[in-house]
């Protein structure tokens, strides 16, 4: 990753429906951050979007054949941030943000994507405390006989 001092910075975008993407991509999740959130294991990365930029970004606003000229000299960095809490290396929460254009994806995640990284860690961990829940329930049930 290169960083150019004077850059423009430029915001994400959400979008849904990243997981089932992201899961045939995650062979090439880089991670930026890992550490323990009470009994979960958190990691905390991105992966190359392929979302074109013109999906992403309205032309009416944006230059996108600038975008992409300096994505492709790598002056930018175009990503889908990514969040996994994992228990006993089992996925059990996760949350994603496309559409992220940085100078630096690594320096943008260590500073929080402008605020989104709080968003993606609160919905990755409550997904993951309710999935610890539920498998609990069913491991009673399915184990110990009790409903």
């Amino acid at each position: 990753m290169q960083t150019i001092p004077g850059r423009t910075v430029w915001s994400c975008v959400n979008f849904t429906n990243f997981k089932e993407k992201a899961m045939s991509l995650s062979n090439y999740t880089t991670w930026v951050k890992e550490y323990k959130d009470g009994n979960f294991d958190v990691k905390v990365g991105y992966f190359p979007d392929d979302v074109p930029l013109g999906h992403t970004f309205d032309e009416t606003c944006y230059d996108i054949q600038e975008m992409a000229r300096k994505i492709d000299m790598g002056y930018l960095d175009y990503f889908v941030a990514r969040v996994q809490y994992l228990y006993d290396g089992i996925e059990m929460g996760t949350a994603y943000l496309g559409g992220c254009l940085y100078e630096d994806a690594d320096k943008a995640i260590e500073e929080g994507l402008d605020g989104y990284l709080e968003d993606m860690l609160d919905e990755a961990r409550s997904e993951a405390q309710d999935r610890a829940l539920e498998m609990v329930e069913r491991l009673k049930k399915d184990f110990l006989e009790v409903a």
